[in-house]
């Protein structure tokens, strides 16, 4: 089944829980993984959702959607470097060292 699959056929909760739905599922092919998936309601459109998946069972849901949380906030602040401050076209080299003086740079530019 796939998460919207999975969706669709178990039972949601009511009310104003922060999350609508925390199924244990098993993922991967052969050898399975043990994993929970978290729909969360979109806070701008009540009707949509998102569905995170973490592989530590022993986390629990609010816990899940906070270190989520603090993970997309990494996440933009990546995106908006490499579109505003161009870091994906300006510099194109391998080296780690360089890539983090080329950032520094960037950022006092």
């Amino acid at each position: 089944m796939n998460v919207k699959q999975i969706f669709n056929a178990c039972k949601k909760r009511r009310g104003r829980s922060r999350y609508l739905l925390s199924v244990p599922v098993k993922v991967g092919d052969g050898a399975q993984i043990d994993a929970r998936i978290v729909c969360v309601r979109n806070r701008s459109n009540r009707k949509d959702w998102i569905a995170l998946i973490c592989t530590d069972m022993t986390i629990d849901e609010n816990e899940i959607i906070r270190i989520y949380g603090k993970r997309w906030d990494i996440e933009v602040f990546f995106k908006t470097c490499k579109s505003f401050l161009k870091l994906g076209t300006e510099y194109h080299g391998l080296s780690y060292d360089a890539l983090t003086a080329h950032t520094a740079f960037v950022f006092l530019r």
